[in-house]
């Protein structure tokens, strides 16, 4: 978001220069409750102004998130993924904060493994 853009929101809520790191803070708060909603296929809508028909918030990005893809592993499978990763080096800096802010949007990481195959 560029600082025009953040000014004018920041002004339109009323709120102070030195508020700007809570207004930043909503907003990623309020962006992550969206993806959250896109992830569980939630559809998300709103009225303007004096309108009466919703409108349905679309984006490619959460279009993206509708549109997931959902691994199964077999057991053997799911046993190869684990010794391969416990032989790996463990994430750098950059890494572990991307997964731990994919995390705090979407929630713990989930193994699933099927018995078939």
């Amino acid at each position: 978001m560029t600082q025009v853009r953040l000014d004018e929101v920041r002004e339109a809520l009323g709120l102070e220069t030195s508020e700007e790191a809570f207004l930043l803070d909503e907003m990623a708060q309020s962006a992550s409750w969206v993806v959250r909603q896109a992830m569980a296929d939630r559809t998300i809508q709103a009225v303007q102004g004096g309108e009466q028909t919703p409108q349905v918030l679309e984006h490619a990005a959460l279009s993206s998130l509708k549109n997931s893809v959902h691994i199964e592993l077999s057991s053997q499978e799911a046993m190869g993924l684990v010794e391969l990763l416990s032989s790996a080096p463990p994430p750098g800096a950059p890494l572990s904060k991307t997964l731990a802010a994919l995390e705090r949007i979407s929630g713990p990481f989930e193994l699933h493994m099927s018995s078939s195959k």
